[in-house]
């Protein structure tokens, strides 16, 4: 048995409900006749346009720089040893961020792959040559 649900009409003594308040869209928001308001995004613009120089000035060239560190240091290695391009890749990338440095950690996790520790005595010397720009033969 399904309840019939009780539909409200004009034609009681209840008042029938006004529709939710909307705003008026032909409201004039000026004192001008013909003119409309609109949120001024002057700062928020400025904003925008600062952070982009930011980026272009500051973080776009230090990204260059660690890519010319990067291929410097690369192509040491690569020439100087025999590895997996992954590995090669992450090695490069560790060494140009810690100034030619091989963390704890990380020379564990090479060793656990297989490289010894002279091997990666010999990145970091390479890498540390090709950072300082001394030229090795």
């Amino acid at each position: 048995f399904r309840r019939q649900k009780l539909r409200q009409t004009t034609t009681g003594n209840s008042p029938v409900r006004p529709p939710r308040w909307q705003p008026d869209l032909n409201q004039i928001a000026s004192t001008k006749p013909g003119a409309v308001q609109y949120w001024d995004a002057s700062d928020c613009v400025q904003f925008g346009l600062e952070m982009a120089k930011e980026a272009l000035q500051h973080d776009l060239h230090e990204e260059v720089q660690f890519l010319h560190q990067f291929d410097r240091v690369y192509s040491r290695i690569n020439k100087a040893m025999d590895m997996n391009n992954n590995f090669m890749n992450l090695l490069a990338r560790l060494l140009v961020k810690n100034q030619g440095e091989l963390s704890a950690s990380k020379r564990k996790m090479f060793i656990g792959k297989g490289y010894s520790p002279e091997i990666l005595d010999e990145a970091q010397r390479l890498a540390q040559a090709a950072l300082t720009g001394v030229d090795e033969e």
